[in-house]
């Protein structure tokens, strides 16, 4: 049988797939995100004051206004001083979907907080490229026989989200479905022109951070499974699993203070969003286990060797993870005589400079940045133990469509 016929009248033709045979799981999610990028390609826009700066490959597209009928808010929409989107800053899009019995199980998972984790989950799409949230939409399926205030809990849980981070629904679609129950949000936000922090712009001599602790969800999400709630520790992993915080405050002052050479957020583990970072810069790197943040409660309910284990491959703690290069030092406070001297002096002070921004926005956004490596010329990518001795890391988070 011809493969093309038996789906012809669907949008993509087999015809034209050099293996017609092969299925999601051979390809994985990010081959097929790879092959939809490359079938569409960056067409020409028939909008000359539309400019599309980033799209497929991170955490929001970015796309630019011009001026004139273009321009959105402030007082330059009008004339007068040009502060409106179009003139003041680029705009970010992006959207995110949740399915039941992929992503969420609802004899664990109470609807409020289904709808509150829903939304925190694009927020962090945003902070991950230092902008700022707008407004969101949202498209959800539900089954007919759900109760109504059920499907009001889910936008209630949303609802407090948004208030929280000063977001607006505006608007979005309904529809009945025989199951499973599923949630897409659509969110916007704006950032700085020509500021918005790609996953592409590591290099060499770049530290790497970490906002917050790493690997408390997927240690939450097992409690949840084996209904092993007792302890206190277990209680707060329970909380970073249905309850997660976008790190949107954050993201927010890495952005403004533009110190961030790439940023990326953590929702499939540390290991696997490194390396889309690393893949993406082009770019190796080493990080230090003994650097990894933990929490007091995952190392008390885990263990610090299977805790590591869990930060490296467990997802949806939505923490930042960026890299971050050496400040410029002042003219006048550089060293004056000998020039190579002079230039081991900046290095350093540059390096002391930006750990002492880094440390103060921190305290600003109200968590923890951690350094936990430095970004390598081109080759493999290390982790270090105390000990010195390194070991290839490989990518060890969730992909959809993965072989089980």
């Amino acid at each position: 049988m011809n493969p093309g016929r038996r789906i012809r009248g669907k949008s993509v033709i087999l015809n034209e797939v050099k293996n017609p045979f092969l299925t999601l799981h051979d390809v994985g999610e990010f081959g097929a995100i790879g092959k939809i990028a490359g079938m569409v390609g960056r067409r020409r826009r028939r909008v000359p004051e539309f400019k599309l700066l980033a799209g497929i490959g991170d955490d929001a597209a970015v796309f630019r206004l011009g001026g004139g009928r273009w321009a959105v808010g402030g007082e330059g929409a009008e004339g007068g001083e040009k502060s409106g989107v179009g003139t003041r800053y680029d705009m970010l899009a992006s959207t995110d979907l949740l399915v039941e019995g992929v992503h969420f199980d609802l004899s664990y998972t109470g609807l409020g907080d289904l709808g509150y984790k829903a939304l925190q989950s694009n927020l962090s799409d945003i902070a991950a490229m230092g902008g700022e949230p707008l407004f969101y939409l949202v498209s959800i399926a539900a089954p007919g026989d759900m109760g109504e205030g059920e499907f009001r809990g889910i936008f209630a849980g949303m609802a407090e989200a948004a208030r929280e981070s000063g977001i607006i629904l505006a608007g979005g679609d309904t529809s009945a479905t025989p199951g499973p129950l599923f949630i897409n949000i659509s969110i916007t936000g704006r950032v700085e022109r020509g500021r918005a922090v790609m996953r592409s712009g590591a290099k060499p001599g770049d530290g790497i951070w970490v906002t917050g602790t790493l690997g408390d969800s997927t240690a939450g999400l097992e409690i949840l499974k084996t209904g092993a709630r007792g302890t206190k520790e277990a209680r707060y992993l329970v909380s970073r699993h249905l309850r997660p915080q976008a790190r949107a405050k954050a993201g927010r002052l890495i952005g403004k203070a533009g110190i961030a050479t790439a940023m990326i957020d953590v929702s499939d583990g540390l290991s696997s969003d490194l390396l889309r970072v690393l893949n993406a810069s082009g770019a190796g790197a080493v990080i230090y286990e003994d650097r990894l943040p933990l929490s007091e409660e995952l190392a008390a309910y885990a263990g610090r060797e299977r805790a590591v284990e869990l930060a490296l491959s467990g997802g949806e703690d939505y923490e930042l993870l960026f890299t971050a290069g050496r400040q410029k030092i002042p003219r006048h406070s550089r060293e004056n005589g000998n020039p190579a001297a002079s230039r081991d002096v900046q290095s350093v002070r540059a390096r002391q400079s930006a750990e002492r921004m880094l440390a103060s926005l921190g305290k600003k956004a109200g968590v923890a940045f951690t350094k936990i490596g430095e970004v390598l010329e081109a080759g493999p990518v290390y982790m270090e133990s105390a000990g010195g001795r390194r070991t290839a890391l490989k990518a060890r988070g969730y992909e959809h469509f993965g072989r089980l």
